[in-house]
């Protein structure tokens, strides 16, 4: 009995060193991120809202981190190409998504994708850009007229991923530095002039809205007799 009862004392003593030790490792691995570029895929053309969100927050990334940061931008299936090509990234960081609503919609249009958008990306936190208050006449969908669509919204909001199974470390790391840039005075600055408005959600609240607005979003396509392909 007594030999059991050691044999179970010292599994449980390797478990918790074995998890301490994969622990450091983590936080050494973040220390020292990034050591080498960060690629920034963009699943649409350049000069756009999504090219223009990254860009600069790609630029200020690389000024803290002193490593460049890559825009790729990745185009055609919707934007379903580029997040492929990140979700089957190495899952060490180096490889990260501005993601979109977009996204979402075609998580809601085609289910047969090799990935499930709501579950499989980490989030790194979101990035909004609501309707302008410099655009008032521009209307949103619930002000379109459609009775059954008077309580929908949809917001056009960007925020960053990475690749399933990144460390934890990690996607803290770069969250507080994209947190860090967001809050920076010339970030703003060149967001308003391009007639967008920032405001910063955590990644757990982001995969939250994300989950939700697949379920607004599906419900809506339903509605509206949009058949998933």
């Amino acid at each position: 009995m007594r030999q059991l009862h050691l044999f179970h004392l010292f599994h449980l003593c390797l478990a918790i060193t074995t998890a301490l030790a994969a622990g450091l490792a983590g936080m050494a691995q973040a220390q020292e991120f990034p050591s080498k570029p960060v690629r920034l895929i963009v699943t649409f053309t350049q000069s756009g809202a999504a090219d223009l969100t990254a860009r600069v927050f790609g630029d200020k990334l690389a000024e803290i981190w002193k490593q460049s940061v890559v825009i790729e931008n990745r185009i055609g299936g919707g934007g379903s190409i580029g997040a492929e090509a990140v979700f089957r990234a190495p899952a060490d960081g180096y490889t990260l998504l501005l993601a979109t609503n977009t996204h979402i919609i075609n998580h809601v249009v085609y289910p047969s994708l090799g990935f499930d958008f709501t579950k499989d990306f980490p989030g790194l936190g979101r990035v909004t850009s609501a309707r302008s208050p410099s655009l008032p006449e521009v209307p949103t969908v619930a002000e379109s007229g459609i009775a059954q669509l008077k309580n929908f919204s949809l917001d056009n909001y960007y925020g960053f991923m990475a690749p399933p199974g990144t460390p934890p470390a990690i996607l803290a790391k770069i969250e507080a530095d994209i947190r860090r840039v967001a809050a920076m005075p010339d970030v703003r600055k060149k967001r308003d002039g391009a007639g967008l408005d920032m405001l910063v959600m955590s990644s757990g609240d982001m995969m939250r809205l994300i989950r939700a607005d697949a379920e607004k979003y599906g419900k809506a396509a339903k509605l509206a007799g949009i058949k998933a392909e």
